[in-house]
């Protein structure tokens, strides 16, 4: 065995174990993701912008690149993403609770943000009327 063969049997090695779960460990699945506290800001939208996904593996960072994605969106006071188990082994569940910054007017997946206006008048214009004198 010459040695850049076995350079490359060493680093192939080291590729297919870097890439295998530690013995014992099992990967765990979003088996669901639930979201609460948000009244003006899509479900679909806050599902868009944390990157994760059900039926996919969970990555030990995605919660926290989760949280993040969610407090830059500049919409949410409080942001809170946390894991518990699901219906049966290797599934969890994702739990997102946020509320909303008073003042602001939701995050849509159309367009940027989405803005609530209202006229009202509390009173009529005054009549005009016209008299003739005899």
């Amino acid at each position: 065995m010459g040695y850049t063969n076995m350079v490359s049997g060493i680093v192939l090695f080291a590729i297919v174990v870097a890439t295998q779960p530690a013995r014992g460990a099992t990967a765990s699945v979003i088996e669901r993701i639930y979201i609460h506290g948000n009244a003006r800001t899509r479900d679909k939208t806050i599902r868009r912008e944390i990157g994760i996904a059900e039926g996919r593996p969970l990555a030990t960072t995605d919660l926290e690149t989760a949280r993040r994605r969610l407090e830059a969106l500049g919409v949410f006071t409080k942001v809170e993403v946390s894991m518990r188990p699901g219906s049966s082994r290797g599934l969890v569940t994702l739990h997102i609770d946020v509320a909303e910054r008073p003042g602001t007017s939701g995050f849509s997946s159309l367009e940027s943000f989405i803005a609530v206006c209202a006229i009202s008048q509390t009173s009529a214009p005054p009549a005009i009327t016209t008299r003739s004198r005899r």
